[in-house]
C-alpha cells in the first residue's frame, strides 16, 4: 500500500498533505503513518509570545479532510495510523459531530515499540549481571526536553524532598526560567527547582533515545539503580503536546512512547507519570504491572495530573524511607517480580513481531483476543450454541430453523436488541453445503445469510468463535467484503477452558506419583484422523517410536481411512490399525472418566497432542483458505491442550505454529522450555519440519533417559512449581466462564 510517513516538524497542514497525496494515483488506497506522535492539532503559524500557545491551529482531522478535498481523494482510501491508543473513538466522535459519513479509517499503531526493540541498545543484561550487586540508589527519573508535564513532575518531586537527597538519579536537559504560564496553564513550581536546572548526568547529553550505542553515563545510571520513575511525553491534556487549553470535547489521548517500552526492554520496575490509565491499558495488552508486589498502582485511576504526580512522588517516598537498599534489592530480585519482568520483555517483542501494523489494535481488541476475559455466561441477550453438526451437508439454514423454532427468542431479540451466535467450540472459517468445493462457504456469508432470512439485523448480534485471531481475521474479511451488513462484534473465546474445568479432575494422577515411578515415558491419543495425525503416526512408526514398552499409542481409525489419507504409509503401521483404547473410544469430556482412561495418565510422564486442527492448508478446504484468505490466521485451543494444563502434565504438541508462544503472552502460562523440552519446534511454519522438530524431543528423552531419570525432572521443584501456576492460572480463567 501507498505510505506517507508524517513527522512533527514537517506536518504543516492541509496543503502539505494535499501534495503528498497527490504522489500516487487517486483511486489508490494510501496509509497517512503518523504514530510517533499523538496530535490532535498541527500548525503552519508561530506561537503567541505571552501564552505559548499555538497560532493558526488546525485539527488534524479537518487538515485529512480537506487535503482530500483538495486533491478529490475519496476519504474511505485513507488509513491513518497514529500514536494514540484512543484515536478511533476520538475519531468516531469527532464525525458524529460534524456529521460526516465518508470517513477515513483513523486508528492506533505502535511506533515506538518497534524503535525499542529494532534500534535501542539492550540493557537487560543488567538486570541478571547486577543479580549479586546491591546498587547504590533507588531510582532513575529521566527528562531530556523541557514540557509543562515534567516540569509539574518536578516540583512534586522537589515538594517530596526527593531531587536533592541523593535517593535517585534525576536529569532535567534545559535551564531554569521562570516558567509559570505555558500553553495557558498555570503550574505552580517548586521554588527549590531554579538551583537544580539543568540536572544532567553527562556533558554530551547521554539521554540520547533512538541509539544503537549508549554512553558509559546513562548504562551506569541504569546499573546503579533498581526502578524507573517514567514521565512519558505526554499528562493529559491541557498539557498536551499541542499545549492548547482548549482541546476538544471529543478528544482522548493514551500515547506510549520510547520512555515507557525501554524499562519493559530494560526488565527494570516502573512508576509510570503519563495519561491518565495508562497502566490499565498495558494490562490489557498483556502486560503485567507491580501492583501490591512493589508498588501501590491506584495512582493510574487519577484524572488529575498533579495528584497523579503527588502520588507518584509518594510512592517514591515511601520506598525510599522505608527501605533499605538492601530489602529493595530482595525485593526486585524476588522470583515473582522477576517473572513479571521476563513476561513483560517477552510480551513488547511479541507485540512488536506480530501486532505492530495490526489495523485494529486497540486494547479493548486485544482484550477480547486474549479470550480469556469474555463473559458471555447468563447474558442479558438470547444466545443461541451452533455445533459443527448443525451445518451438515445440506443443512444450509440450520441457524434460520433454530430462530424460527424458538418464537420466545425472537421475541426476546426483538425486546433487548441483541443476540450472541456462540460457535466457541469450534474454529470455523469455510463450512461444506455438498459434496465439493465448489459447495464451501464462509462461515461469515453463512451466518449473514441465515440473519438475513430470519429478518434479524447483524448489527445487534455478537458472533462467538474459538478462535483466538477472529477479530483480526474479520477486520480483514470485512475490508474485501464492505457490501455485506456487519455484525456488532465478534469474539475469539475459549470455550473449551470451563469444558475441561467441569471435567473429572485427574491431577491426582500427576500427585500421587511423586515418589514412585510411572511404567511409560508418555501417551499420544488421538480419536479422529487428519492430515497431521496420519502424518504424526506415519512419522513416528518410521522413527520406531511406536514401542508400547515406552509409549501408550491410540489411533482411533481403521487401515482403509488411513490410506486414504496418506497412501504411502508404512506396511506395519497400517497392520496394527485401529490401534484404540479397550473400551469407549469417544471420550472428551467426562465427569467420571473410566478407569483404563485414567491409567493412561498415571502411567506416563507426559503427553503428545495433536490439536483438533493444524494449519491451514492440511485439508482440501485448507487449500481453498490459503488461497482465498491469505490473511486467515488461526489459534484453536481445545482441551487436548487444557486437560494437561489443568492435570499438571507436561506435553508436546502439534498445531497451529505459535500456539505455545500464545499460551505464554496471551494466557500469561509459563514455559518447560530449556527445563523438560526445547520448544523452539513452535515456531516453524512448516507443519511437516514442526511434527519432526516436536518428535526429536520425545526421542531425545526416551533414548538418553531412563524412567527414573525423567521421573527427577518432571517432579523436580523448578518443573513442579510450573506446572502448578499453570494449573492455578487455568482454573482462575475457568472460573470466569462457568
Amino acid at each position: 500500500m501507498n505510505s506517507i510517513q508524517l513527522r512533527a516538524p514537517t506536518f504543516t497542514g492541509a496543503d502539505y498533505l494535499a501534495s503528498q497525496l497527490l504522489e500516487f494515483p487517486l483511486d489508490e488506497e494510501v496509509e497517512i503513518d503518523f504514530s510517533n506522535e499523538c496530535h490532535v492539532f498541527v500548525t503552519h503559524g508561530e506561537r503567541d509570545k505571552k501564552t505559548n500557545q499555538l497560532l493558526d491551529a488546525l485539527l488534524i482531522y479537518d487538515a485529512i479532510h480537506t487535503a482530500c478535498d483538495l486533491v478529490n481523494k475519496d476519504p474511505l482510501l485513507i488509513t491513518y495510523y497514529t500514536g494514540n491508543v484512543y484515536e478511533a473513538q476520538s475519531y468516531n466522535e469527532y464525525c458524529e459531530i460534524h456529521g460526516i459519513q465518508n470517513r477515513i479509517t483513523a486508528t492506533f499503531k505502535h511506533h515506538w515499540a518497534g524503535v525499542v526493540a529494532n534500534i535501542h541498545q539492550d540493557l537487560g543484561y543488567q538486570s541478571v549481571a547486577n543479580k549479586g550487586n546491591v546498587r547504590s540508589k533507588y531510582f532513575l527519573c529521566l527528562n531530556k526536553q523541557e514540557r509543562p508535564n515534567k516540569l509539574m513532575f518536578l516540583s512534586s518531586l522537589a515538594d517530596h524532598d526527593l531531587l536533592f537527597d541523593n535517593k535517585g538519579v534525576v536529569t532535567a536537559h534545559w535551564e531554569h526560567r521562570d516558567v509559570i504560564d505555558i500553553g495557558g496553564v498555570d503550574i505552580s513550581l517548586n521554588k527549590d527547582l531554579a538551583r537544580f536546572l539543568p540536572a544532567t548526568i553527562g556533558e554530551d547529553n547521554p539521554e540520547r533515545t533512538h541509539v544503537s550505542e549508549l554512553n558509559r553515563q546513562f548504562i551506569n545510571a541504569h546499573a546503579n539503580t533498581y526502578f524507573d520513575v517514567v514521565v512519558e511525553t505526554l499528562a493529559g491534556h491541557p498539557l498536551s503536546n499541542s499545549c492548547h487549553a482548549d482541546v476538544p470535547n471529543f478528544w482522548r489521548e493514551c500515547f506510549f512512547s520510547e520512555k515507557t517500552f525501554r524499562s519493559i526492554y530494560y526488565m527494570r520496575p516502573f512508576l509510570l507519570f503519563g495519561n491518565v490509565e495508562s497502566l490499565l491499558n498495558l494490562k490489557k495488552w498483556g502486560f503485567k504491572t507491580f501492583d501490591g508486589i512493589l508498588f501501590k498502582e491506584d495512582y493510574d485511576e487519577s484524572y488529575s495530573m498533579k495528584e497523579r504526580a503527588n502520588k507518584i512522588c509518594a510512592e517514591v517516598k515511601r520506598i525510599t524511607e522505608t527501605m533499605s537498599l538492601e530489602e529493595l534489592h530482595d525485593i526486585i530480585y524476588s522470583k515473582e517480580v522477576q517473572d513479571i519482568l521476563r513476561h513483560n520483555r517477552n510480551r513488547l517483542l511479541d507485540m512488536f513481531k506480530i501486532d505492530n501494523r495490526a489495523a485494529d489494535f486497540e486494547p479493548s481488541n486485544f482484550y477480547y483476543r486474549s479470550s480469556v476475559d469474555i463473559q458471555v455466561d447468563n447474558p442479558p441477550v438470547p444466545l443461541i450454541v451452533l455445533q459443527n453438526h448443525d451445518f451438515s451437508t445440506g443443512n444450509y439454514w440450520a441457524l434460520y430453523d433454530k430462530l424460527v423454532e424458538s418464537p420466545s427468542v425472537r421475541r426476546e431479540i426483538e425486546l433487548v436488541g441483541g443476540l450472541y451466535i456462540d460457535y466457541g467450540f469450534e474454529a470455523v472459517i469455510i463450512v461444506r453445503t455438498g459434496e465439493g468445493c465448489e459447495d464451501l462457504v464462509h462461515i461469515y456469508d453463512l451466518l449473514l445469510d441465515n440473519l438475513e432470512k430470519a429478518k434479524i439485523n447483524p448489527n445487534i448480534v455478537t458472533y462467538i468463535s474459538g478462535n483466538t485471531y477472529e477479530i483480526d481475521n474479520y477486520a480483514e474479511w470485512a475490508k474485501q467484503n464492505p457490501t455485506r451488513t456487519s455484525f456488532k462484534q465478534v469474539i475469539g473465546r475459549q470455550t473449551q477452558i470451563p469444558a475441561t474445568y467441569y471435567c473429572e479432575d485427574l491431577s491426582y494422577t500427576t500427585d500421587d506419583y511423586k515418589d514412585t515411578g510411572k511404567s511409560h515415558y508418555a501417551l499420544t491419543m488421538h480419536r479422529r484422523p487428519g492430515m497431521h495425525r496420519v502424518h504424526l503416526a506415519n512419522r513416528m512408526q518410521e522413527r520406531n517410536l511406536l514401542d508400547d514398552s515406552k509409549l501408550i499409542s491410540k489411533f482411533n481409525w481403521g487401515r482403509s481411512k488411513h490410506q486414504e489419507i496418506i497412501s504411502d504409509s508404512p506396511a506395519e503401521l497400517l497392520n496394527i490399525l485401529p490401534k484404540n483404547t479397550p473400551e469407549d473410544d469417544q471420550i472428551c469430556y467426562s465427569e467420571d472418566y473410566p478407569d483404563y482412561y485414567k491409567k493412561m495418565f498415571g502411567d506416563t510422564y507426559y503427553s503428545i497432542e495433536s490439536e483438533t486442527q493444524a494449519d491451514l492448508h492440511l485439508e482440501t478446504a485448507g487449500k481453498v483458505i490459503k488461497e482465498l484468505y491469505p490473511y486467515w490466521k488461526r489459534h484453536f485451543f481445545t482441551e487436548k491442550i487444557w486437560r494437561n494444563i489443568y492435570w499438571k502434565r507436561p506435553f508436546l504438541l502439534i498445531g497451529d505454529a505459535g500456539m505455545l508462544h500464545e499460551l505464554q503472552m496471551t494466557f500469561g502460562l509459563k514455559s518447560l522450555d530449556g527445563l523438560l523440552f526445547d520448544e523452539s519446534y513452535d515456531k516453524e511454519p512448516d507443519w511437516q519440519k514442526r511434527t519432526d522438530m516436536m518428535l526429536d524431543q520425545h526421542e531425545n528423552i526416551v533414548n538418553n533417559y531412563s524412567l527414573s531419570e525423567l521421573h527427577d525432572i518432571v517432579y523436580s521443584k523448578e518443573v513442579q512449581d510450573i506446572l502448578e501456576y499453570n494449573r492455578t492460572t487455568f482454573i482462575e480463567y475457568a472460573k470466569r466462564h462457568k
